[in-house]
């Protein structure tokens, strides 16, 4: 099969007898000569996704059973291609609600929390764009540290000799679409980090999205702009930005040959120093920067498996800053339970209790509940269900004549059925606690915290959680 730019088989090489195709497959992908149908492969990731999440809903999964199978069973079989081949927008969000779906199941829960951390009340599942943009990124960081591979030395030299150089401006898409790729996503990662509190003065300015040439004009340092010839592994690839100040400012272009072994043109040096001052323009006051500076590959370089910590970097990148105190499930939990809220750090502990060890997916599924506002009582049942009663199921059970309705508060502590069990269990297991007033009571059974402690207890939190 001819690749790219296909010429007429010579009869000689036709008498071999070789049979010629406009498609291969390899490895479980299919390969066509012009390059343009690789994402035509994520179509049967797509139906073997649906055919896994038909297979699995049979045996009504717990939440917990559900996240198991998605991450151990379901993602692996976009991660197969995905790892060095990035799916269209389209076939991304297709695979990404086939998974939130079946991880759902029939909750209520909101699709934007899914892909959260447990702390901040989510279900802690992958963003499949930003988990494959992450795992492509290390494919670069490999090639950094070995060049042992003929892609690995070809993405060298598109990079000028500095791989952590790599993006969309240096790499042709129609000669290299699998490199492309991998650039394109090592791109967006490079961006995350070093626009982090002082990373930039560690960056590398060539190829860098973050230092544009000019006012108006937004493309990347390239050699040919500084009048520097294209893969001459200039020194130019591996200078980071603070390299270019000294005491007095933008050093010289005699200081840069010198120190630096940058030769640039008059030319070269004007465009360098106005793209380096405009970044220095263009900076502003960033209240959660912390002043520190650490270049890319000290932060991801020296770790085995960084796909984790590159994800939790792009995480602390996304746009909306996030308040535990203001969210809607936290609003809600505190006025249906009556309660206020105590500090962040508590309250992340007791959204991610549930993940703990040790605890069976059953009891895992009902805390999550318990503190999502998720948990099937009659007040809300009878919203959605036809002539549900709104009444204690205890009371009614009893034959109580004046029967409250199942609120959340009413079912946990204030029905009298109710009181009678946690005092039989308090007396019996936690005597010593001497629990004498219901703030002690609503601190305790609702955030899982003891009567002279400011401190959430998470030991204490499973045994509540597991009585009621």
């Amino acid at each position: 099969m001819q690749i790219g730019n296909k010429i007429p088989v010579s009869d000689r090489i036709a008498e071999l007898g070789y049979t010629f195709s406009d498609s291969i497959h390899i490895l479980g992908m299919d390969i066509d000569s012009e390059i343009e149908k690789l994402d035509d492969n994520f179509s049967r990731t797509v139906t073997s996704l649906k055919k896994g999440v038909e297979f699995w809903s049979r045996y009504n999964l717990s939440l917990q059973g559900r996240i198991n199978v998605i991450k151990s069973l379901l993602f692996s079989q976009i991660l197969y291609l995905g790892s060095f081949l990035m799916p269209s927008q389209q076939k991304i969000t297709e695979m990404q609600k086939i998974l939130d779906e079946f991880a759902v199941g029939s909750m209520n829960f909101s699709k934007t929390r899914i892909t959260l951390p447990p702390e901040q009340g989510g279900l802690g599942l992958f963003d499949i764009k930003e988990f494959l943009t992450a795992q492509q990124a290390v494919w670069i960081l490999r090639a950094k540290k070995s060049v042992r591979d003929n892609w690995r030395q070809k993405m060298s030299q598109l990079c000028n000799g500095n791989v952590l150089c790599a993006g969309t401006d240096t790499i042709d898409k129609e000669y290299n679409p699998v490199l492309y790729s991998l650039a394109e996503s090592f791109q967006k990662i490079r961006i995350c980090h070093d626009t982090l509190n002082e990373n930039y003065l560690k960056a590398t300015v060539y190829n860098n999205k973050l230092f544009m040439r000019g006012r108006g004009n937004k493309r990347v340092l390239t050699m040919t702009y500084l009048g520097l010839p294209e893969n001459s592994m200039s020194p130019l690839a591996n200078i980071p930005f603070e390299n270019f100040y000294g005491q007095w400012g933008l050093k010289t272009r005699a200081e840069m040959r010198i120190e630096l072994g940058l030769d640039l043109s008059v030319e070269g040096y004007r465009d360098l120093g106005n793209a380096l001052n405009y970044y220095l323009a263009r900076i502003r006051v960033n209240p959660i920067n912390n002043g520190k500076s650490i270049s890319f590959w000290e932060e991801f370089g020296n770790i085995l498996q960084p796909g984790r910590k590159i994800r939790a970097s792009m995480l602390k990148r996304r746009k909306k800053p996030f308040d535990l105190e203001k969210q809607v499930f936290t609003v809600t939990f505190l006025r249906v339970t009556e309660t206020e809220f105590d500090n962040g750090s508590n309250h992340s502990e007791r959204m991610a209790l549930w993940k703990k060890n040790g605890i069976n997916n059953r009891m895992k599924t009902f805390i999550f509940k318990f503190f999502n506002n998720l948990l099937g009582i009659n007040t809300r049942l009878s919203h959605f269900v036809d002539n549900w009663s709104r009444k204690c199921t205890f009371c009614n059970s009893k034959g109580e004549i004046n029967q409250s309705d199942e609120t959340f508060k009413h079912l946990f502590l204030d029905c009298k059925y109710t009181t009678q069990l946690h005092n039989s269990f308090m007396q019996k297991y936690l005597p010593e606690l001497g629990i004498v007033n219901d703030n002690d009571k609503k601190k305790l059974f609702f955030h899982f915290m003891l009567p002279n402690s400011e401190q959430f207890n998470s030991f204490i939190g499973i045994v509540l959680a597991s009585f009621q």
